[in-house]
């Protein structure tokens, strides 16, 4: 058994990326987000196929046998309905408490609050190659997103922030028409991809 500990806004950021995984219960791998830890930051990966999004926050706290952590694959209408239960008292919001079982089971617990569930099992697709790199826009002719996925990156951390700067969507790559384009956070740690739709 190990515990993550994150502060009460990274869960809910972590937990947003969950708004890009699938619904779609024919494909049960895309409706988990994947988390994996890389020293002190949860990473959080979502996609349905369509769109991707990867988050990265600093957890507070980490204990319990965490070297065999892996990859885990939370569903993520759990991250969402944890989420709900993280609420600022005085303004501030209480931390997150996320344990893992070795049997599969976990926990997350904020303020009183438990939610609780199965890790999906399988192998989530390997992503890394899918995300362009943070080179400039190529010069482009007629490229068409769907205004319907790319407005779900407002749903997703930080850009689903109302203070005015902190979200601030930087398109980062578009290479041509067959290409996903590149959206990311001013600060990097959220990077987005959106794949173009054809045009008749």
């Amino acid at each position: 058994m190990f515990t993550i500990q994150l502060e009460g806004q990274d869960y809910l950021d972590i937990a947003s990326a969950a708004n890009f995984a699938a619904s779609d219960k024919a494909r049960p791998i895309l409706t988990a987000v994947k988390l994996h830890l890389v020293g002190d930051t949860l990473s959080a990966v979502a996609t349905d196929s369509y769109k991707l999004v990867t988050i990265k926050r600093d957890i507070t706290e980490l204990a319990g046998d965490y070297a065999t952590m892996g990859e885990l694959l939370v569903p993520g209408v759990t991250l969402l309905k944890a989420a709900k239960s993280v609420k600022a008292v005085r303004r501030e919001l209480p931390s997150v408490l996320m344990t893992f079982n070795e049997d599969g089971s976990f926990t997350i617990s904020c303020a009183g609050d438990i939610v609780g569930g199965e890790l999906i099992t399988g192998n989530y697709p390997k992503l890394d190659t899918v995300i362009p790199g943070a080179s400039g826009i190529s010069e482009t002719d007629a490229i068409a997103f769907d205004p319907s996925q790319l407005a779900q990156f407002a749903k997703v951390a930080p850009f689903n922030v109302k203070n005015v700067g902190s979200n601030t969507m930087v398109i980062k790559t578009i290479t041509d028409k067959n290409r996903p384009m590149r959206v990311e956070s001013t600060d990097g740690r959220t990077v987005g991809v959106l794949m173009p739709v054809r045009m008749n």
